[in-house]
């Protein structure tokens, strides 16, 4: 039965003095009422002593440092008196009535002698009886704690040998499903690479077929190029022969320029003179002459030799240079470059002309269908690295400068 505390107010909380002059029996009792007064509390009456006091196993608390802070505790009043107050009203002999004072508890050092024994002998021996008497008990709780404990735990071991017998046969059935999952897998692999090689086949016999037709085409162009030049320069021959015939012919070209090094003598291909080699800077310095054309195969350079710049200003940086070229030489320069859209071509007042191809053709088929496409008489310089542009046009009878040596010869 609940006690009603409007109508019996809680006792005082017993002395210090008391708590200590207990027996090892008594205090057992009022342990216990005090445990179970601890678990009762929470909130801000759950304070940081009374969560160590009830974490602490029984046998800390039946003596030494523990019990006396338990009995302080208890001393104070508050909410660990208040709730062992209304845990023990019910017992009217239990513990609480030797705290309150309704039973006498016979003090612990009572001055006798027994049968001649002398008082602090038999005062050591009771002392010693109750430290066994306290250590049995905290033995007995530890035990009552340890077979629950074993209790809980071979609880939990079966639960845990279930659940692996459980894992261990979806295991083993992942395991099945895997393999079956791998079969399928190396079965579909194996299908999807023959299928892969076939088309890689196929798309390979069918850029064969196309790089063919393409070479062929371009055979046909240039050969067609080449009897239109022949043509052209038959007919040029025949014009030259009647003017010539009636004036007189023109000086011999020198082969000294006013720059101090031997020239090469124009034609198509020009002679280098026999000091200079071909394919060096000096060679593009004896070849680079007045009223020469100058056809250059434009990101063929800039790619070289401006990568790091995006392709407009590649473009930009070629055409100054140029301009600074024709600012000492007279000479016709076009810059071909490769175009997206349709054909372009500009013109300033210097005669550079700057040109894109148009959609379908490269730069390559312009340069040289524009050399071919050229009189015969005309000295025609190409600057390239290209190795099949530069075969193309020397067929052609164009002189050939590489890159490196016609930035070099002009810089």
């Amino acid at each position: 039965m609940a006690t009603d505390k409007s109508s019996n107010p809680t006792p005082e909380a017993p002395d210090r003095a008391l708590l200590e002059q207990l027996d090892s029996d008594t205090w057992a009792s009022v342990l216990t009422l005090a445990r179970d007064a601890m678990h009762t509390l929470e909130g801000k009456d759950e304070t940081p002593p009374i969560r160590q006091l009830r974490s602490s196993p029984t046998s800390r608390l039946a003596s030494g440092p523990m019990r006396k802070r338990l009995q302080t505790l208890i001393a104070k009043g508050g909410p660990l008196w208040d709730a062992m107050v209304e845990k023990g009203a019910d017992d009217p002999s239990g513990p609480l009535a030797v705290l309150t004072g309704d039973r006498e508890v016979a003090p612990v050092a009572a001055a006798r002698v027994i049968q001649g024994v002398p008082q602090a002998q038999h005062d050591k021996v009771i002392k010693e009886r109750e430290r066994a008497k306290d250590r049995q008990k905290a033995i007995t709780v530890e035990r009552d704690e340890a077979r629950k404990l074993a209790d809980g735990a071979r609880g939990r071991l079966r639960t845990l040998q279930q659940d692996l017998d459980k894992a261990t046969e979806e295991r083993d059935a992942a395991i099945v499903e895997a393999d079956g999952l791998r079969r399928d897998l190396a079965a579909t692999t194996a299908e999807r690479e023959k299928a892969l090689a076939r088309e890689q086949r196929r798309y390979q016999s069918q850029i064969d077929l196309l790089t063919e037709e393409l070479r062929s085409h371009r055979r046909e162009l240039d050969e067609e190029f080449q009897n239109v030049a022949r043509q052209r320069e038959a007919e040029e021959r025949r014009i030259e022969a009647d003017r010539k015939a009636a004036a007189a012919p023109p000086p011999a070209q020198t082969s000294q320029g006013r720059r101090g090094f031997g020239l090469a003598v124009a034609g198509r291909p020009s002679t280098l003179p026999d000091d200079v080699e071909a394919g060096t800077v000096q060679a593009a310095k004896a070849l680079l002459d007045q009223d020469r054309t100058i056809v250059i195969d434009g990101y063929n350079i800039t790619r070289q030799h401006k990568t790091n710049f995006p392709l407009d200003a590649q473009r930009y940086w070629l055409v100054d240079h140029v301009r600074s070229l024709q600012g000492w030489l007279r000479v016709n320069v076009e810059i071909l470059w490769d175009g997206l859209g349709g054909a372009s071509e500009t013109r300033d007042e210097r005669n550079l002309v700057v040109r894109f191809s148009g959609a379908g053709i490269t730069a390559d088929d312009e340069i040289v269908f524009h050399v071919a496409a050229m009189p015969a008489d005309q000295p025609v310089i190409v600057v390239t690295d290209d190795r099949e542009l530069r075969a193309r046009v020397i067929a052609h009878g164009a002189d050939v400068i590489g890159t490196g040596a016609f930035l070099s010869a002009t810089s």
